[in-house]
Formats: C-alpha cells, structure tokens, sequence
C-alpha cells in the first residue's frame, strides 16, 4: 500500500535542524554582549544591542526560521500567552499609581527607617510577593506586577532598593507548585500528559527551602548591615 510509505509527516519534514533553533539564542546573546562591550553611539545600533530591542530583534529572526504553516500558530500562541500578563502588569501599576497617592508615605517613612523595621519591611515583602506567586503561579507575572504595587512603600522607607529587589526576587521564586508550568517540567511524562492530581511535589518542598533560606540570609545580611552602619 503507498499511502502507508509515503515518508515522515510535513511537521517533521520541515523541523528547523539543531543550529537553526540554537540561531535565535545565540543572537540573542551577541546582541547583548555587542551592546555590553561595544556600548555603540548610534540611537538605532544602540537600542538593538539593548535588552529590549535584542529580544525584538530575535523575536523577528524566530518567527522568519519558522515554516510558513507553522508561524500563525505560533503568534495566536504568543497573544494567548502574552494578554494576561500585559493585563496583569498594566493593573498593578495602576495600583501602585493609586497607592503612591493613597498611602501615608511620611509616616511610612519614620516607621522603617531603623534596621529592626527594614528587617520586617524585607519580611513584607517577601510575604506579599510569595503570596501573589502562590496564587497566580507564574513567576514572570509576579517579578512584574507585584513591584508597582510595592514601590511606594519602598520609596517610603530608607531601606536599599537592593535589598527590596532582593527580596522580591526571592518571593517571586519561592514554591514551584502545580499552578506553575514549570512544575509539569519536572514530572515524569505520564504523570504531565494525564495532569494528575497528585504528582511529585519534590520540587515544591526544594523551592520552598530555597526561598526560606535566602530570606534568612538576606535578614542576616540586614541586620549585620544595620548595625555596621
């Protein structure tokens, strides 16, 4: 029979090669690192080699190493993906807007301006951004939408802005549970496709440590700080 020897499917026929799908990756990073060495005077070249215009321009390179059949379902993809977390970010700093406005930044400002109230302040916003993390899931949403809401109370205090991105950062990392899709990653292929109910949960439990654990490190450093200064 013919029709059952008539070679591998178009997807599979027309799969970019290995250093196709590396190409867009290593432009990507000759991009950054031209602007990081190069630091160019030209506006255009300028803005290309920065992180933003780099991730443009790959992001263009990508769509063109597509096969054509391919490329629609990869931009419905991106929109799909995209528009929530757009959403997200732009209402967050709506809401930081109106809390910037809102909240009592003077007395803000007196309550954490010792080393025991950066201590709690680290603490707040550790808290509040594993929260968010917790319940949206994403990691790349909360790094986003929760530092617009928190900034007026960062401006506020005499607390390192260092420290604070520090601690964020360390919420927006800290429990890799099944909401995230990161998690899936992690699960034996079965268990992912059938999206049971009750997978592994190592790489949660490890998250977790992880995040807890660099808070403590990051309160110790605080307070040796504090005290030092």
């Amino acid at each position: 029979d013919r029709r059952r020897h008539r070679g591998p499917p178009p997807a599979a026929t027309n799969a970019p090669g290995a250093w196709r799908r590396l190409l867009p990756l290593a432009s990507l990073g000759a991009l950054l690192l031209t602007g990081f060495a190069w630091a160019p005077a030209l506006p255009a070249l300028r803005f290309l080699t920065s992180p933003v215009g780099a991730l443009a321009a790959t992001s263009v390179l990508t769509y063109f190493l597509l096969p054509r059949e391919l490329r629609r379902e990869c931009l419905d993809a991106a929109v799909r993906r995209t528009a929530p977390l757009l959403l997200v970010i732009g209402s967050a700093a709506a809401l930081g807007s109106m809390l910037a406005e809102a909240l009592p930044l003077t007395r803000l400002a007196v309550a954490f301006a010792t080393g025991r109230s950066h201590l709690a302040l680290v603490a707040i916003l550790f808290a509040v951004t594993a929260a968010f993390k917790m319940i949206n899931g994403s990691s790349m949403a909360t790094f986003a939408a929760v530092p617009p809401v928190l900034a007026p109370v960062v401006a506020a205090s005499s607390l390192d802005h260092t420290v604070a991105a520090y601690a964020i950062c360390l919420g927006s990392f800290v429990a890799v549970l099944p909401n995230d899709s990161y998690f899936w990653i992690t699960q034996p292929p079965e268990a992912a496709a059938a999206g049971r109910r009750s997978p592994d949960l190592t790489i949660a439990g490890l998250s977790i440590v992880q995040g807890l654990t660099g808070l403590v490190f990051l309160g110790a450093w605080v307070l040796v700080a504090g005290r030092l200064g």
